[in-house]
């Protein structure tokens, strides 16, 4: 129980639902299954849409229930379904920071609870495959005001769920936006009525639950491989052939791969964390001779002791432990690939751009060549072009003499070019006595680290 008791518990979720500007309105149905006792089988009830209904005693039950976001269309129901189960506050306030982890137990008058959230990088199988045909021509060929980000992908997982555990033997599981895999999963329990364990340990409701969280996980850490193998297997064939073809907004799509990476590494971490924290809370009981029968479960009639039922439940969570570790090992040389392809990429970018460079450099040399050969030409053109000489055709030939401006341009030209001159040569003198050489930092750090050697030697 929280150490202070206040009188609007849910207050931050409606507040937030209050803020919520969103036009289209959310559904609000929940799908229950129900195992009540004297009853042989499941009870399944869909669409419900009266939240009360979980609040009626059952030995157990499992709630399938929209997304618990703050929204207007959908305050009332959900404020509704956390006091019928009596959720604490801090659930739905998580709900509203967006947590990308919790796992908490809390204990009360009517008996415990459990809870925690999923938060994880969706990748969409379909634009997966979409982006994989995309060719980097296909990107260059759009305008760069109106171009997308390649790879930008803002969808996300995300769940919640809450056990709640009652004095008299009840267990309530609600699945909040239930990822496919956790429900198919679930589905799976129902169907092979395995339902004895969960009476004397509800945690194996979690375990179900972290085994398709698990599938979901590593499905989308697959997808962003194959995306980035395709990207991969393109920056290669560049890097193999002669042609400038690489461009820069392949380094936004490997940045996005990256941040997708990230994204995917915090929902693992989280995932491990839950799983450790379920591993804790998980004790084996020292009861000896109670035994439950798994006729239900198994057709081959075994019995386990409580102590038994603890102890599996452990071993199954160290094998989901160890399944998500091995996708985060995957993932872990997923992000290396990503940099050593990110760090290629930009090595044959600059050397396409070093290229360009001599090539820009090799025509500014033919065109200094062609003017050296047609500079005297055009100088003896512009000298005999000017109002400097005087032709004359006066006694059938030609004469051309020298006007006084002739002189005079000399007095002129010849002053001008030599301060130009001097100038010029202070300038570059100037230039480099302050200019650093490039041994000049070398030097200095050997200088330092002798100081050091001798400045501990002393000592």
């Amino acid at each position: 129980m929280s150490w202070t008791r206040v009188k609007d518990e849910y207050r931050v979720f409606e507040d937030a639902a209050e803020r919520d500007t969103l036009a289209n309105p959310a559904k609000f149905e929940l799908d229950i299954w129900e195992k009540r006792s004297g009853l042989p089988g499941w009870t399944y009830l869909p669409s419900v849409t009266d939240p009360q209904v979980v609040a009626t005693p059952c030995e157990l039950r499992i709630v399938f229930a929209p997304l618990d976001l703050p929204k207007k269309s959908t305050r009332n129901e959900f404020v509704s379904l956390f006091r019928a189960l009596a959720i604490p506050p801090a659930f739905t306030v998580e709900r509203v920071q967006s947590v990308s982890h919790s796992f908490g137990t809390e204990r009360d008058a009517t008996g415990s609870c459990a809870w925690f959230h999923f938060l994880c990088k969706h990748a969409d199988p379909s634009a997966v495959h979409r982006r994989a045909r995309t060719t980097l021509g296909a990107m260059r060929s759009m305008a760069r005001d109106a171009q997308p980000l390649p790879q930008a992908d803002y969808s996300y997982l995300r769940s919640g769920f809450f056990l709640r555990t009652t004095r008299a033997g009840n267990t309530t599981l609600v699945c909040f936006g239930a990822t496919p895999c956790v429900r198919r999963r679930i589905e799976q329990f129902v169907s092979v009525k395995a339902w004895d364990e969960v009476s004397t340990q509800p945690y194996i409701l979690f375990d179900l639950v972290l085994e398709g969280l698990s599938l979901e996980v590593d499905e989308n850490v697959w997808n962003i491989g194959k995306v980035f193998g395709f990207m991969e297997h393109h920056t290669l064939s560049i890097a193999n052939t002669s042609r400038d073809l690489i461009t820069k907004e392949i380094f936004v799509e490997l940045h996005n791969l990256a941040k997708h990476a990230i994204h995917l590494g915090e929902a693992i971490e989280s995932s491990l964390l839950t799983v450790d924290g379920l591993l804790a809370r998980v004790k084996v009981a020292d009861s000896g001779p109670s035994s439950i029968s798994r006729t239900g479960s198994s057709n081959s009639g075994i019995t386990l002791t409580q102590n038994e039922v603890h102890q599996q439940l452990r071993d199954r969570l160290e094998y989901r432990k160890s399944l998500f570790q091995s996708t985060k090992l995957r993932l872990g040389s997923l992000q290396k690939r990503v940099q050593n392809s990110i760090e290629l990429s930009f090595n044959l970018l600059t050397q396409q751009d070093s290229l360009v460079m001599i090539q820009d450099s090799n025509s500014m040399k033919v065109i200094a060549a062609i003017t050296m050969f047609f500079l005297p030409t055009t100088a003896v053109a512009s000298v005999l072009g000017s109002q400097l000489f005087m032709t004359s055709n006066s006694t059938g030939s030609w004469e051309v003499t020298a006007t006084p401006l002739f002189k005079v341009m000399w007095y002129v030209a010849a002053p001008t070019t030599m301060v130009v001159a001097i100038l010029a040569f202070f300038w570059h003198k100037y230039s480099h006595h302050h200019r650093p050489s490039p041994q000049q930092p070398l030097k200095l750090l050997v200088r330092r680290l002798t100081t050091y050697r001798q400045s501990s030697s002393k000592v």
